[in-house]
């Protein structure tokens, strides 16, 4: 049973009309994705540099240059955590509460979003590495529609089944995942959610980064 929105969604009872239904869903949830992670791109960038500064565009092909989104947000997160403690130290010496209870707020909400985001990057991996397919009845009466499953050598997504006696000895794979649109969808708003987040973040780090090299 799904709990959180980041859970595996139950196996749907039937699948889209047709493949681009399932096509354009999946284009959907990648895009949104992408989306969420250029804003933390530029939350990474304001955290290491200035937008004019000459090392602006070595700090985002390094952010860039990570494979996977772990160690993107491993990066995220360690140059947040040394800007932050910074900037709030910098505050507390000049005894500005109101900045400081600002940074404990920015540094509140960008924990949260970078714990979510870890535990959405899963989902997100399924929908970019599946395959939008028929799903025919595994006995053989037709097709349930079209859905989106992990490709077939995935291993890490699929179980095996055992204990019929029809596949006693060799065993039965069944896929972790299937997703249809509208789980897709589901998924697709929460990562546009998470970009949204993102974005507002965005601001408040600049503003920081701009104090930053304002101090005397």
């Amino acid at each position: 049973m799904t709990i959180n929105p980041w859970d595996a969604a139950p196996t749907p009872h039937s699948g889209d009309a047709t493949e681009n239904i399932t096509f354009v869903a999946v284009g959907r949830a990648l895009t949104k994705w992408e989306l969420f992670e250029q804003n933390m791109a530029w939350i990474f960038r304001a955290c290491v540099t200035a937008d004019n500064d000459p090392l602006a565009l070595p700090a985002s092909r390094a952010y860039g240059s990570a494979i996977a989104f772990q160690g993107r947000h491993s990066m995220v997160t360690a140059a947040a955590d040394a800007f932050l403690g910074s900037a709030r130290e910098n505050w507390q010496s000049r005894n500005n509460t109101e900045r400081v209870i600002s940074i404990n707020h920015l540094e509140k909400e960008f924990k949260k979003l970078t714990k979510e985001s870890l535990k959405f990057a899963p989902r997100r991996n399924e929908i970019a590495h599946g395959c939008v397919r028929l799903w025919e009845s595994p006995k053989g009466f037709g097709s349930n529609g079209y859905a989106l499953f992990p490709s077939t050598y995935a291993t890490n997504k699929h179980t095996i089944l055992r204990g019929h006696p029809r596949h006693a000895r060799t065993g039965l794979e069944w896929p972790d995942y299937i997703y249809t649109s509208a789980e897709i969808d589901a998924y697709a708003a929460n990562f546009a959610t998470l970009g949204d987040r993102a974005g507002d973040l965005v601001s408040h780090f600049i503003g920081e980064s701009v104090h930053a090299r304002l101090r005397p």
